[in-house]
């Protein structure tokens, strides 16, 4: 998923920060014995060995049939059962639904374009140009949150101690996306330069062609990866019992970035 406009980085920084004065609490210095950078790295390594645990419970690779409809020639392919991933299937069909498909839809569910397929299924993919794309801005402004979490998370040094809050509706009329972010900084009022030096980190990060990773896990695994931040701490627990199994969370990986 792109990002064109750098003007919906800059309007989204100047919301979060907003925001930011109005709920925050300062964070005491020395609250986390651990820094940002520290914090990355271990939840990246944590999701990396859950990630390869998972992969190595499939011993056996099974086929199954995926039936493609939509633009192009219909066709079924014969993947890998938990394995194959909706963009695998775009690679093999054209060059054009790699660059173009946002999300796809699996037996008429919405699926993300890196969640492995587990059954014989039919497949179609949904563009932002599609008749009626709401699933496909869902998907838009979430990732928009998640980049902004990341740019935020790898933006400040590392005597300032971030913690990544929530992700409250996006503002749509004006083309934002929010993040709710504590800062270990009381009453910043961001100055210009340093909201183009944000944009531009976002520029860049959309512009390296990098692709989201999907991993379900249980929840107290998520609270381990998560245990350095007193937001997740609390949130975790809600997501779990809102889940199919009532005790999993999904979790994102972009680069060394892990989220919700």
């Amino acid at each position: 998923m792109s990002l064109n406009r750098s003007r919906h980085v800059i309007l989204a920084l100047r919301r979060a920060c907003g925001r930011q004065r109005n709920f925050c609490s300062y964070v005491v210095a020395g609250q986390s014995r651990l820094t940002n950078e520290e914090v990355r790295k271990k939840r990246t390594q944590l999701f990396s060995k859950e990630k390869e645990r998972q992969s190595a419970l499939i011993t056996r690779v099974e086929k199954i049939e995926v039936k493609y409809t939509g633009p192009l020639e219909q066709c079924t392919l014969v993947m890998n059962k938990n394995l194959s991933t909706p963009h695998d299937c775009a690679r093999h069909i054209h060059e054009s639904l790699v660059q173009r498909a946002v999300i796809a839809e699996v037996d008429g569910r919405s699926w993300d374009m890196c969640r492995p397929l587990t059954q014989d299924c039919e497949l179609t993919f949904q563009f932002y140009r599609d008749r009626y794309p709401y699933f496909v801005n869902k998907a838009f402004w979430r990732a928009g949150s998640f980049l902004l979490g990341y740019i935020v998370e790898h933006a400040f040094k590392d005597n300032f101690y971030v913690q990544l809050h929530s992700w409250p509706q996006p503002q749509v009329r004006s083309g934002s996306f929010v993040y709710n972010i504590d800062l270990n900084i009381e009453n910043w009022q961001p100055r210009e330069d340093e909201l183009h030096v944000l944009s531009g980190m976002g520029r860049r990060l959309t512009a390296g062609g990098h692709r989201f990773e999907r991993l379900e896990v249980d929840a107290s695994l998520a609270l381990k990866i998560f245990e350095d931040n007193k937001y997740k701490v609390e949130q975790i627990p809600r997501i779990a019992s809102m889940s199919a199994t009532g005790n999993s969370v999904t979790l994102y990986r972009l680069l060394d970035h892990v989220d919700i």
